[in-house]
């Protein structure tokens, strides 16, 4: 049965540094949250709390409204995958799943069940006589999730645990992941520094800055509908444009004039800002218009489908910009180009 976790309000110090700062969460019964971050924003403390592996200096951790705060890790039956799989590599893929059973006390015929269902669940039924060392990472992977769900936990908690396989394995492991989290329908808390990771599998993404939460939305709202400026530059990409408000609904950024999204700071006419573009928002003319901006292509990385371009425009940052690799085909390094902001707003913050 799923349950909903709740963190309420928690500190945590190391010393001078707040690892989390009055950081709250909530997640619904049978939810995907992904913590979402920068190194040292603090979602790895997060969940180390949450598992009762570290304790926190204020605030408390409830599921299902039951307050855990003191109750010790063993005892708060949470299912925890880590980043290097953690498998005891002297038994088998078929007895480390069944470890927590037969620790719990369960009859051996149940800890059989179990373990040969949670094999066919993860794609391994012929793979549960072999050792740790005999199988490839996303192998180990799945025996280890398999593992962590053996016992029926309340919570199950996944600490980056993808960062250690190559890219096509982590697409599928991730995959994987998703549909056992849904088949299971348990809630579940995970931990990655990988955007488009979280984006792809969760319902909501929880972004963190500095031990806080700076929103928490569905992938497409944290993309399209960002509250902050920090959010907007950390999801996604894009270009940091020099720009000056123009009145208190637009911004003159490269040659033209364009809505302000709702959250920028509240800045006078004339005050200088830091305007974020998405690559996607910057589209080629074919005719040097009055509002195109003029820059030579410096750098093009083609991405199967779409191709990027940098582009150099006097003293700015290399401009990127994101194309259908086919209308970008007949386009070299060294050539000049021209492109204009099509969007209907941009996002905008003071400049730092």
């Amino acid at each position: 049965m799923a349950n909903k976790l709740e963190l309420q309000s928690l500190v945590r110090r190391f010393r001078e540094v707040r690892a989390l700062d009055d950081f709250s969460l909530e997640v619904k019964k049978g939810e995907f949250v992904s913590l979402l971050g920068p190194s040292g924003c603090g979602k790895t403390t997060a969940l180390r709390i949450i598992a009762g592996l570290d304790k926190q200096d204020f605030g408390n951790v409830l599921v299902d409204k039951k307050d855990i705060s003191n109750i010790p890790a063993n005892r708060r039956n949470m299912g925890m995958v880590f980043q290097q799989y953690s498998l005891f590599p002297n038994l088998t893929a078929y007895e480390n799943i069944a470890f927590g059973l037969s620790v719990r006390g369960e009859k051996s015929e149940k800890q059989k069940i179990k373990a040969l269902e949670l094999l066919e669940l993860v794609g391994l039924p012929s793979h549960g006589a072999r050792l740790p060392h005999q199988l490839s990472g996303g192998q180990q992977q799945r025996i280890a999730l398999a593992r962590a769900l053996a016992f029926g936990p309340d919570i199950l908690l996944l600490d980056e645990p993808l960062s250690a396989l190559d890219a096509q394995v982590r697409i599928q492991i991730r995959e994987e992941i998703r549909r056992i989290q849904l088949d299971f329908g348990i809630t579940t808390v995970f931990v990655t520094h990988d955007q488009e990771e979280a984006m792809a599998i969760s319902d909501r993404v929880a972004v963190m800055n500095h031990g806080k939460l700076e929103q928490i939305d569905s992938p497409s709202k944290l993309y399209n509908s960002p509250q902050t400026s920090f959010v907007a530059g950390f999801v996604g990409s894009a270009n940091h444009l020099p720009g000056e408000l123009d009145s208190s609904g637009s911004v003159r950024v490269l040659k033209q004039r364009v809505g302000i999204s709702k959250f920028s700071e509240h800045l006078g006419k004339g005050s200088r800002v830091t305007v974020l573009v998405r690559p996607e928002d910057l589209k080629l003319v074919s005719q040097r218009e009055d509002n195109a901006t003029q820059g030579v292509v410096s750098l093009k990385s083609f991405l199967g489908p779409n191709s990027t371009l940098g582009v150099s425009v006097g003293d700015l940052p290399l401009i990127h910009l994101l194309l259908d690799s086919k209308d970008s085909k007949n386009i070299n390094v060294g050539d000049e180009i021209s492109f204009v902001i099509k969007a209907d707003d941009v996002m905008v913050k003071a400049v730092e």
